[in-house]
């Protein structure tokens, strides 16, 4: 269960970067140099992935940070980074629902220039309790998303906002720990103009080979498609994630991982990432 559990968290700082941070989507954060997946991070997000709990009532307010790195890349010209940072408070009730709130300010460094940081959209999220359980170990999780408008990037773009829900669904297998992440988003505008992205899907598969308590080799890739107003449904690549997770204690980990393009390697360079997870309580 420990590496399912590790599988859960890269699977979704990787994915959360590379359908969100990285395009250009209502929520988008200013451009930088790489391309690289890990966030989200929304979730527990991209570098460095912290998370610092206080907790007044034990188990329901918490207020946790995270951060996740993305880049440099692996070749010229485009070998800058930028770094996450994901501040959330959340709230699980007793009923096994929770609600949380998470800010998330960017902080880009691009070659020659200095470091920028550029608010994204914050966002407000639901978890359900358990969706579906069985005897042996399958488990079926989710939640419920809504980005709001506030960062520069959406007023200038007139957004109203997505919404997202995300289906998790995971299972030990011997020495292995597997991983289907969906992600369907749909974006609202004010305004409606051509090509604007209307709705999108990223699927991300995951498996986590256990090595010993200390270490388990990891793969994910994770095709997307979107959809942009009066204009055909285009497949974004799909990107492999290679890497590995080292558990330096129950609370600390370390997951260094590179980001392959499999389809586009030719407009897209390879880049590097690594999310360190610690839970203080």
């Amino acid at each position: 269960m420990k590496a399912m559990k590790l599988s859960i968290v890269l699977l979704v700082a990787f994915c959360e970067v590379s359908a969100y941070a990285q395009t250009s989507t209502a929520t988008a954060p200013a451009t930088t140099t790489t391309v690289a997946a890990a966030p989200v991070a929304e979730a527990p997000a991209n570098t460095s992935t912290a998370t610092v709990g206080a907790t007044p009532a034990a188990s329901a307010l918490s207020i946790n940070y995270s951060n996740y790195l993305n880049g440099p890349a692996l070749a010229e010209p485009a070998n800058g980074m930028s770094i996450n940072h994901y501040f959330t408070t959340k709230y699980k009730f007793k009923n096994k629902w929770a609600t949380s709130f998470t800010l998330r300010p960017d902080t880009n460094h691009q070659n020659g220039e200095e470091k920028t940081t550029v608010m994204a959209d914050p966002y407000l999220r639901v978890d359900y309790p358990t969706l579906y359980e069985t005897q042996d170990g399958l488990k079926v999780t989710g939640n419920f998303n809504y980005f709001v408008p506030s960062s520069e990037a959406s007023k200038g773009k007139k957004s109203d906002g997505s919404i997202t829900t995300r289906f998790i669904v995971a299972k030990d297998i011997a020495a292995w720990s597997l991983s289907y992440l969906l992600i369907p988003r749909l974006y609202m505008w004010k305004e409606k103009v051509d090509g604007q992205t209307i709705f999108s899907q990223v699927h991300y598969l995951s498996a986590s080979y256990n090595l010993s308590d200390f270490a388990s080799l990891d793969i994910g890739v994770a095709p997307e498609w979107r959809q942009k107003r009066n204009a055909k449904t285009a497949f974004n690549d799909l990107p492999a994630y290679p890497g590995a997770t080292f558990n330096f204690t129950k609370k600390l980990s370390f997951s260094p991982y590179v980001e392959v393009p499999l389809l586009k390697a030719e407009q897209k360079n390879s880049s590097v990432g690594a999310s360190v997870s610690y839970k203080l309580l």
